[in-house]
């Protein structure tokens, strides 16, 4: 039997530890609603030549607004996939974020091991121009929180990447 359920796509994981990428090979992903917080303030920065760390602490705050609007939007969709790309979220707030969405099967994507060098190297050289190692990677790094066996027990379906 064919699942017509909607999606939740829930990826976690520190900055550059391949959450979009790893995203962008699910099969809905051009279709589905994109939420994230660090596109919009990537995306601001751009628009003014800045960095990412310039931005961020001017830009926090909105791009938090515009995540809480969009999402307010989503649960109006009948038809849509919804894809939460939201920074080093704890297990315990990943959980309560999943359960917004009865009715949904919810799909967590995470990091099979994180390697800092590897990070570090991808930080280095990404397009999106490099996050501040000790004020945005290090503190991200040792803040992440991996799932645990009783939080992937409560996804419908999990992927490490």
């Amino acid at each position: 039997m064919v699942d017509t359920r909607r999606k939740l796509l829930m990826l976690c994981g520190p900055p550059r530890s391949g959450k979009s990428y790893a995203a962008r090979d699910y099969p809905g992903y051009k279709d589905a609603v994109y939420l994230s917080t660090d596109e919009f303030i990537e995306r601001v920065a751009r628009f003014y030549g800045k960095t990412y760390d310039e931005c961020f602490r001017q830009v926090y705050k909105r791009a938090e607004k515009r995540f809480n609007k969009l999402l307010l939007k989503v649960k109006c969709l009948e038809d849509k996939d919804v894809i939460w790309d939201q920074t080093n979220l704890k297990v315990k707030t990943r959980l309560e974020r999943a359960s917004l969405f009865p009715g949904y099967k919810k799909i967590l994507f995470f990091p099979k091991q994180l390697d800092w060098d590897l990070l570090v190297e991808r930080n280095n050289t990404s397009s999106r121009g490099p996050l501040s190692v000790f004020k945005v990677l290090r503190p991200m790094f040792n803040s992440y929180e991996a799932p645990t066996e009783e939080e992937l027990a409560q996804w419908d379906e999990f992927h490490e990447f």
